[in-house]
Protein backbone atom coordinates (compact mmCIF):
# COMPACT_ATOMS: atom_id res chain seq x y z
CA UNK A 1 0.00 0.00 0.00
CA UNK A 2 1.23 3.52 -0.81
CA UNK A 3 2.47 5.30 2.35
CA UNK A 4 0.38 8.41 1.48
CA UNK A 5 -2.89 6.42 1.38
CA UNK A 6 -4.79 5.28 4.47
CA UNK A 7 -7.94 3.12 4.24
CA UNK A 8 -10.93 4.10 6.35
CA UNK A 9 -13.46 1.31 6.06
CA UNK A 10 -16.17 2.79 8.27
CA UNK A 11 -19.17 0.89 6.93
CA UNK A 12 -19.73 -1.50 4.06
CA UNK A 13 -21.84 1.16 2.29
CA UNK A 14 -19.32 3.98 2.61
CA UNK A 15 -15.84 2.64 1.96
CA UNK A 16 -13.24 5.38 1.82
CA UNK A 17 -9.56 6.25 2.04
CA UNK A 18 -7.53 9.36 2.76
CA UNK A 19 -4.73 10.37 0.41
CA UNK A 20 -2.00 13.00 0.17
CA UNK A 21 -0.60 13.67 -3.32
CA UNK A 22 3.15 14.09 -2.97
CA UNK A 23 4.65 17.37 -4.15
CA UNK A 24 7.72 15.43 -5.33
CA UNK A 25 7.09 14.48 -8.95
CA UNK A 26 8.94 11.14 -8.82
CA UNK A 27 6.86 10.06 -5.80
CA UNK A 28 3.46 10.70 -7.36
CA UNK A 29 1.29 7.65 -7.95
CA UNK A 30 -1.75 6.83 -10.07
CA UNK A 31 -4.49 5.99 -7.56
CA UNK A 32 -7.14 3.64 -8.94
CA UNK A 33 -10.22 2.07 -7.36
CA UNK A 34 -12.79 -0.62 -8.14
CA UNK A 35 -15.82 -2.14 -6.45
CA UNK A 36 -17.93 -5.25 -7.04
CA UNK A 37 -21.19 -5.66 -5.14
CA UNK A 38 -23.20 -8.75 -4.19
CA UNK A 39 -20.89 -11.10 -6.05
CA UNK A 40 -20.00 -14.65 -5.06
CA UNK A 41 -16.84 -16.01 -6.61
CA UNK A 42 -17.64 -19.36 -8.26
CA UNK A 43 -14.97 -21.92 -7.47
CA UNK A 44 -11.55 -20.94 -8.77
CA UNK A 45 -12.87 -18.20 -11.10
CA UNK A 46 -11.50 -14.69 -10.86
CA UNK A 47 -13.54 -11.70 -9.68
CA UNK A 48 -14.05 -9.19 -12.53
CA UNK A 49 -13.23 -5.61 -11.50
CA UNK A 50 -13.45 -2.38 -13.47
CA UNK A 51 -10.78 0.05 -12.22
CA UNK A 52 -11.11 3.82 -12.48
CA UNK A 53 -8.69 6.69 -11.91
CA UNK A 54 -9.28 8.69 -8.73
CA UNK A 55 -6.96 11.58 -9.65
CA UNK A 56 -6.68 14.20 -12.40
CA UNK A 57 -3.74 14.25 -14.81
CA UNK A 58 -2.15 17.49 -16.09
CA UNK A 59 0.40 17.82 -18.89
CA UNK A 60 1.86 20.78 -20.77
CA UNK A 61 2.73 21.44 -24.39
CA UNK A 62 4.14 24.63 -25.88
CA UNK A 63 4.53 26.70 -29.01
CA UNK A 64 5.66 30.23 -29.86
CA UNK A 65 5.92 32.80 -32.66
CA UNK A 66 7.77 31.69 -35.80
CA UNK A 67 10.97 33.64 -35.04
CA UNK A 68 11.03 32.69 -31.36
CA UNK A 69 12.99 30.05 -29.43
CA UNK A 70 12.01 29.16 -25.87
CA UNK A 71 14.35 27.14 -23.64
CA UNK A 72 12.54 25.91 -20.53
CA UNK A 73 14.35 24.73 -17.42
CA UNK A 74 11.34 24.13 -15.17
CA UNK A 75 7.58 24.54 -14.74
CA UNK A 76 6.02 24.72 -11.28
CA UNK A 77 2.33 24.91 -10.31
CA UNK A 78 1.73 26.85 -7.10
CA UNK A 79 -1.08 26.64 -4.54
CA UNK A 80 -3.09 23.47 -5.00
CA UNK A 81 -4.76 21.32 -2.37
CA UNK A 82 -2.99 18.00 -1.86
CA UNK A 83 -5.01 16.03 0.75
CA UNK A 84 -8.50 14.63 1.00
CA UNK A 85 -10.81 11.70 1.66
CA UNK A 86 -12.16 9.65 -1.23
CA UNK A 87 -15.48 7.81 -0.81
CA UNK A 88 -16.30 4.91 -3.12
CA UNK A 89 -19.48 5.11 -5.23
CA UNK A 90 -22.53 3.29 -3.89
CA UNK A 91 -22.70 1.20 -7.08
CA UNK A 92 -20.10 -1.11 -8.56
CA UNK A 93 -17.62 0.38 -11.00
CA UNK A 94 -18.41 -0.24 -14.67
CA UNK A 95 -18.35 1.61 -18.00
CA UNK A 96 -20.41 4.76 -17.53
CA UNK A 97 -21.03 4.18 -13.82
CA UNK A 98 -20.91 6.85 -11.13
CA UNK A 99 -17.56 8.15 -9.94
CA UNK A 100 -16.44 8.20 -6.34
CA UNK A 101 -16.27 11.56 -4.57
CA UNK A 102 -13.52 13.61 -2.93
CA UNK A 103 -13.74 15.80 0.19
CA UNK A 104 -10.55 17.88 0.20
CA UNK A 105 -8.88 19.08 3.38
CA UNK A 106 -6.21 21.59 4.28
CA UNK A 107 -5.09 24.82 2.64
CA UNK A 108 -4.26 25.22 -1.05
CA UNK A 109 -0.54 25.74 -0.50
CA UNK A 110 1.04 22.74 -2.25
CA UNK A 111 3.56 23.42 -5.05
CA UNK A 112 4.01 20.85 -7.81
CA UNK A 113 7.03 20.64 -10.13
CA UNK A 114 6.31 19.25 -13.59
CA UNK A 115 8.67 16.57 -14.88
CA UNK A 116 9.76 18.51 -17.97
CA UNK A 117 11.46 17.14 -21.09
CA UNK A 118 15.23 17.50 -20.81
CA UNK A 119 17.05 17.53 -24.15
CA UNK A 120 20.87 17.34 -24.22
CA UNK A 121 23.29 19.03 -24.24
CA UNK A 122 21.53 21.94 -22.45
CA UNK A 123 19.04 19.66 -20.66
CA UNK A 124 16.11 21.94 -21.41
CA UNK A 125 12.76 21.56 -23.09
CA UNK A 126 13.18 23.58 -26.29
CA UNK A 127 10.43 25.18 -28.38
CA UNK A 128 11.32 26.37 -31.87
CA UNK A 129 8.64 28.62 -33.29
CA UNK A 130 5.10 27.41 -33.91
CA UNK A 131 5.93 23.68 -33.80
CA UNK A 132 3.85 22.11 -31.04
CA UNK A 133 6.28 20.65 -28.51
CA UNK A 134 5.75 18.29 -25.57
CA UNK A 135 7.02 19.94 -22.39
CA UNK A 136 6.07 17.13 -20.00
CA UNK A 137 8.02 13.90 -20.20
CA UNK A 138 6.06 10.66 -20.19
CA UNK A 139 6.82 9.89 -16.53
CA UNK A 140 6.65 13.53 -15.40
CA UNK A 141 2.90 14.26 -15.53
CA UNK A 142 1.17 15.88 -12.59
CA UNK A 143 -1.24 13.58 -10.74
CA UNK A 144 -3.30 15.87 -8.53
CA UNK A 145 -6.48 15.74 -6.50
CA UNK A 146 -9.58 16.73 -8.49
CA UNK A 147 -10.34 20.35 -7.59
CA UNK A 148 -11.05 23.84 -8.89
CA UNK A 149 -7.93 25.87 -8.17
CA UNK A 150 -8.48 29.59 -7.54
CA UNK A 151 -6.67 31.50 -10.29
CA UNK A 152 -4.20 34.30 -9.48
CA UNK A 153 -6.08 37.56 -10.05
CA UNK A 154 -3.39 39.76 -11.60
CA UNK A 155 -4.28 41.48 -14.88
CA UNK A 156 -2.69 43.97 -17.28
CA UNK A 157 -4.67 46.78 -15.66
CA UNK A 158 -4.44 45.73 -11.99
CA UNK A 159 -1.18 44.17 -10.81
CA UNK A 160 -1.30 41.68 -7.92
CA UNK A 161 2.08 40.29 -6.74
CA UNK A 162 2.65 36.58 -6.28
CA UNK A 163 3.21 37.19 -2.55
CA UNK A 164 -0.45 38.18 -2.36
CA UNK A 165 -1.40 35.18 -4.50
CA UNK A 166 0.41 32.93 -2.01
CA UNK A 167 -1.33 34.59 0.95
CA UNK A 168 -4.72 34.14 -0.73
CA UNK A 169 -3.93 30.60 -1.98
CA UNK A 170 -4.32 31.60 -5.63
CA UNK A 171 -2.89 29.32 -8.30
CA UNK A 172 -0.25 30.28 -10.87
CA UNK A 173 2.56 28.83 -12.98
CA UNK A 174 6.21 29.69 -12.40
CA UNK A 175 8.21 29.05 -15.58
CA UNK A 176 12.02 29.28 -15.57
CA UNK A 177 13.17 29.95 -19.12
CA UNK A 178 15.13 31.78 -21.77
CA UNK A 179 13.18 33.51 -24.55
CA UNK A 180 15.01 34.42 -27.75
CA UNK A 181 13.75 36.25 -30.85
CA UNK A 182 15.95 36.40 -33.95
CA UNK A 183 19.00 35.65 -31.83
CA UNK A 184 18.23 38.38 -29.26
CA UNK A 185 17.48 37.41 -25.64
CA UNK A 186 14.26 39.00 -24.45
CA UNK A 187 14.29 36.97 -21.23
CA UNK A 188 17.22 35.17 -19.61
CA UNK A 189 20.30 36.64 -21.29
CA UNK A 190 22.43 36.06 -18.16
CA UNK A 191 20.98 32.95 -16.52
CA UNK A 192 17.34 31.94 -16.60
CA UNK A 193 14.50 34.38 -16.16
CA UNK A 194 11.16 33.63 -14.54
CA UNK A 195 7.70 34.21 -15.98
CA UNK A 196 4.53 33.85 -13.92
CA UNK A 197 1.11 32.97 -15.39
CA UNK A 198 -2.35 32.80 -13.73
CA UNK A 199 -3.56 29.19 -13.76
CA UNK A 200 -6.57 27.17 -12.65
CA UNK A 201 -10.22 28.19 -12.46
CA UNK A 202 -11.43 24.96 -14.11
CA UNK A 203 -13.03 22.00 -12.35
CA UNK A 204 -10.51 19.18 -12.84
CA UNK A 205 -12.35 15.85 -12.75
CA UNK A 206 -11.12 12.44 -11.67
CA UNK A 207 -10.13 10.26 -14.61
CA UNK A 208 -9.53 13.21 -16.94
CA UNK A 209 -6.29 14.22 -18.68
CA UNK A 210 -5.96 17.99 -19.05
CA UNK A 211 -3.57 19.17 -21.76
CA UNK A 212 -2.48 22.80 -21.52
CA UNK A 213 -0.75 24.31 -24.56
CA UNK A 214 1.28 27.36 -23.55
CA UNK A 215 1.56 29.94 -26.32
CA UNK A 216 4.79 31.68 -25.38
CA UNK A 217 5.50 35.36 -25.82
CA UNK A 218 5.59 36.73 -22.31
CA UNK A 219 3.71 36.59 -19.03
CA UNK A 220 3.85 38.45 -15.75
CA UNK A 221 6.64 39.45 -13.38
CA UNK A 222 6.66 38.47 -9.70
CA UNK A 223 5.14 41.87 -8.85
CA UNK A 224 2.16 41.11 -11.09
CA UNK A 225 3.04 43.54 -13.86
CA UNK A 226 3.21 42.48 -17.51
CA UNK A 227 6.44 41.06 -18.95
CA UNK A 228 6.13 41.41 -22.72
CA UNK A 229 2.75 40.10 -23.95
CA UNK A 230 0.72 38.02 -21.44
CA UNK A 231 0.83 34.33 -22.28
CA UNK A 232 -2.28 32.61 -23.62
CA UNK A 233 -3.52 29.07 -22.93
CA UNK A 234 -5.01 26.70 -25.44
CA UNK A 235 -6.39 23.98 -23.13
CA UNK A 236 -7.98 20.70 -24.22
CA UNK A 237 -9.23 17.62 -22.38
CA UNK A 238 -8.74 13.94 -23.21
CA UNK A 239 -10.27 10.82 -21.75
CA UNK A 240 -7.90 9.23 -19.29
CA UNK A 241 -10.37 6.85 -17.75
CA UNK A 242 -14.13 6.40 -17.67
CA UNK A 243 -15.94 9.74 -17.79
CA UNK A 244 -19.09 10.67 -19.67
CA UNK A 245 -18.13 13.93 -21.41
CA UNK A 246 -15.37 16.38 -22.25
CA UNK A 247 -15.02 19.74 -20.53
CA UNK A 248 -14.63 22.96 -22.53
CA UNK A 249 -12.05 25.13 -20.79
CA UNK A 250 -12.24 28.95 -21.08
CA UNK A 251 -9.08 30.70 -22.33
CA UNK A 252 -6.87 32.48 -19.81
CA UNK A 253 -7.31 36.28 -19.71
Amino acid sequence: MHTNLTPGFGTSSALNFTYTASETNTEQADVMYASKLNFSKPGDATVPLKFKHALSQIVFKGKAASAMTVRIKSIKVHNLKKSGTFTFPATETADGSAQGSWALTGTADADYVVGTVSNPPLNEATINGATLTDLTKSDGVLLVLPQTATKWTTTEGAAVPITTADTNNQCYLEIELKLIVNGVFLIGETGYGKVYVPFGGTAWEAGKKYIYTLNFGGGYKADGTVMLTPMKFEPTVEEWGDSPADIVLPPAP
